[in-house]
């Protein structure tokens, strides 16, 4: 099957799968660091890790209060404002001194644009795809998530 076969053609579907890729890479190299930065840099111990778990998975629990602050957006400005809020929270991770309180702070903005994202790449995904092949191209999604992400880890 053609990659213009699972898609409507007036689905601009490239762009799309290029920030997808780009996330993933983003989330490979940012899964692959963290649990080194966080011990080593920032001196996290097992208590203090289930602390950040807490709340690096917040965005996650309130999701449906976050969606409703945003429910007049359209699902493609969703996934743009998701992809800008972890973006700032990659930049905050990097640019916050070592300290936990900012680092959880930095997490958590990444987590949120995350979260957000979560669920609007399956909406635009399935929106962009032709009647019956949604199946087909949720799997393409899928992998272009997943690649970059399973080579970064592999590699560190």
């Amino acid at each position: 099957m053609k990659f213009n076969d699972i898609y409507k053609d007036d689905a601009k579907v490239k762009p799309f799968l290029f920030a997808i890729l780009f996330l993933g890479l983003a989330g490979g190299l940012y899964k692959g660091v963290l649990d080194n930065y966080l011990a080593e840099v920032i001196h996290i111990g097992k208590f203090d890790r289930g602390v950040v778990e807490f709340f690096r998975e917040l965005p996650g629990l309130m999701l449906i209060l976050i969606l409703a602050v945003l429910c007049d957006f359209s699902e493609n400005a969703l996934f743009r404002i998701g992809c800008c809020v972890s973006l700032a929270g990659l930049c905050l991770i990097r640019l916050v001194p070592p300290g936990k309180a900012l680092v959880i702070f930095a997490l958590t903005v990444y987590s949120v644009g995350e979260h957000i994202n979560l669920g609007m790449k399956s909406s635009l995904t399935l929106d962009m795809s032709k009647p019956g092949l949604g199946g087909t191209a949720m799997g393409m999604t899928s992998f272009v998530t997943s690649m970059p992400a399973d080579s970064c880890i592999r590699y560190m």
